[in-house]
């Protein structure tokens, strides 16, 4: 079966940026992503959890997208201002995808 490369990008934001992050991915031409709620993690500033979290303005949640390389200058430059003044992380990576036509 032939595979075509692809871009998977995923972005972890606190909930209130969530809107401003897929209004910029759908603005630049990225076709699709899902919303996952991050359930808790480990990192630069320790360790947190769903439990840990006083309000929902501190909830996380993560953003995937798989996107066609040509968009991901666009996309990084778009939505990466956004990120970096948030708490949040923004990772690429390559994958291999069947149905190309849908990205």
């Amino acid at each position: 079966m032939q595979t075509h490369t692809k871009q998977r990008l995923e972005i972890f934001v606190e909930t209130p940026a969530l809107e401003r992050v897929t209004a910029l991915l759908r603005q630049a031409g990225v076709t699709g992503y899902t919303i996952l709620p991050a359930q808790g993690g480990w990192g630069h500033a320790g360790g947190w959890s769903l439990e840990s979290t006083v309000t929902d303005a501190q909830r996380m949640v993560a953003v995937v997208a798989i996107l066609d390389p040509g968009l991901v200058d666009r996309v990084l430059t778009d939505v990466f201002p956004l990120v970096r003044r948030q708490i949040g992380i923004l990772n690429l990576s390559e994958v291999q995808v069947v149905r190309a036509d849908r990205f």
